[in-house]
């Protein structure tokens, strides 16, 4: 059988559908059996039934804020004077998956979609 697409454009590869898609990636600070017990315990289970699954499948639990502004603090003494030691760190971070990035101040604002 045949089926025939009067018009579909390619793909977007560009940079903001890459970047978006490591926003993905980020590890979650939350414990899915935590949240079991903690709705347990305060019989909430039945108000929030999908958290738990959301949180131990990855489902994202809501949209972002857009960003209103970005602020960037300069790095401790200590970073700067090691700065091997950081980026070997941020390196094997980055490619046991824990971690996004490493990402130019542009990159944040396309990922986020804010500030651009």
């Amino acid at each position: 059988m045949l089926t025939i697409a009067p018009s579909v454009p390619p793909p977007s590869t560009g940079l903001p559908s890459a970047l978006a898609a490591e926003w993905w990636k980020l590890p979650t600070p939350y414990r899915a059996e935590g949240f079991r017990k903690a709705l347990h315990t305060t019989a909430l289970t039945s108000r929030y039934p999908s958290l738990v699954h959301d949180i131990k499948f990855e489902s994202p639990i809501g949209a972002l804020a857009t960003l209103a502004h970005t602020t960037i603090m300069p790095n401790l003494l200590s970073a700067r004077l090691q700065l091997d030691i950081v980026s070997d760190y941020t390196s094997k971070e980055v490619a046991l998956g824990c971690m996004a990035g490493l990402f130019t101040l542009e990159e944040t604002h396309h990922v986020f979609n804010g500030n651009s």
